[in-house]
């Protein structure tokens, strides 16, 4: 179902990739991109198996997208990335394909023309059509419910 009212996105989203469907989350609640083959050091670590990332002493959960959206495993390639994202109720972390690309709303980029609220996907909020494209909201309420 079509609706015209276009989720906030403030300032501008990050675009990236899941088994090649391109999400998108409000930069607002992006704290840090991190590349496994670099970024991690003694003080931020990775411990799958607990499912939790560590990052300045702190634990914060890992999130598997790609078992939650049934889509198999993240490939390990040099562009996979780690996001973490941060507000006021949940902090989370999950692996990315890739981290496509970022979209300012002060940039002519960004064109929304609608967004279609999806209810029948689990843990996916609507989709975004814009410059003939469909970008995937996800849905982090429903995501850390389960998680």
């Amino acid at each position: 179902m079509a609706n015209s009212e276009i989720p906030e996105f403030e300032k501008g989203c990050v675009i990236f990739l899941i088994a090649g469907m391109e999400l998108a989350i409000n930069v607002k609640t992006l704290y840090r991109i991190i590349n496994p083959l670099e970024d991690l050091s003694i003080e931020n670590s990775i411990n799958i198996e607990k499912n939790f990332l560590v990052i300045d002493h702190e634990e914060i959960p890992f999130i598997n997208l790609y078992e939650l959206y049934k889509v198999g495993s993240p490939v390990h390639s040099e562009d996979i990335r780690i996001i973490t994202v941060h507000n006021e109720e949940y902090k989370s972390a999950f692996y990315v394909e890739k981290v496509k690309e970022f979209i300012s709303l002060n940039t002519k980029n960004f064109f929304p023309s609608e967004f279609i609220s999806i209810t029948d996907r689990p843990f996916i909020k609507g989709k975004l059509l814009f410059n003939d494209r469909s970008v995937f909201i996800p849905d982090f309420d429903r995501i850390l419910a389960e998680v």
